[in-house]
């Protein structure tokens, strides 16, 4: 598609561009840089190739390659965190954990990080264990990071069975008050991790059972 664009807009950085992006995803490097470097040369401001140029280049142990990296200005923080996101859309988790774990070398207080990797360990490599020093991490530098205790008390309820860490966790996002209105449905929550469904499922009315979702939001 983008080589029958080129036919007709030959100067297009932006065709050049995700012509490069599909080559480089194909591990044909040095056609994409050949297309990253004609969109340079129509465009020379175009961010997008600047960008994945710089990543691209800072991924490899070449040196001189590395320092091109450097000249285009990007931070490393910024560069490593791209490199991350896009090897999580292709899938290569471990990757994108080598790179957030740059990214934390760089700034151990980033938050996306942070919580990106935590999620990815308990969705993704199902190792909700690896996700909680992260989440803890997280929840010491950010405080109001809501998701971070949703996602802790989820943990803490369905892998390690500890209710009483998870209202914990549920107290600090909903507060004192909110919590006593949900402390039912948590219920109906700890009964179902035990694997007492049929428990659970009388511990709540039907109205509690329709605002679960909304009240707790750990499902």
């Amino acid at each position: 598609m983008y080589r029958i664009g080129l036919k007709h807009q030959p100067t297009n950085a932006a065709l050049l561009y995700n012509l490069g992006v599909v080559l480089l995803e194909t591990n044909r490097t040095e056609e994409a840089y050949l297309n990253f470097h004609k969109a340079l040369f129509y465009e020379p401001g175009h961010e997008q190739t600047k960008f994945v140029l710089a990543t691209s280049y800072a991924d490899t142990s070449d040196p001189q390659l590395r320092e091109k990296a450097r000249l285009f200005g990007f931070e490393p923080v910024r560069v490593h965190f791209g490199l991350a996101l896009l090897y999580s859309d292709v899938a290569d988790f471990e990757a994108a954990i080598q790179h957030y774990n740059a990214v934390l070398e760089h700034d151990p207080t980033h938050r996306s990080s942070l919580f990106n990797m935590a999620l990815m360990y308990n969705n993704e490599l199902h190792q909700p264990l690896a996700a909680i020093p992260l989440l803890k991490q997280l929840i010491e530098i950010h405080p109001s990071h809501t998701k971070s205790y949703l996602l802790l008390g989820d943990i803490e309820l369905s892998v390690r069975k500890n209710p009483t860490e998870a209202q914990r966790n549920l107290i600090a996002v909903l507060g004192k008050d909110q919590f006593k209105v949900c402390k039912r449905i948590l219920k109906f929550h700890v009964q179902w991790s035990l694997g007492r469904q049929a428990v659970a499922s009388t511990s709540i009315s039907g109205k509690e059972r329709a605002t679960r979702r909304k009240c707790v939001s750990l499902d």
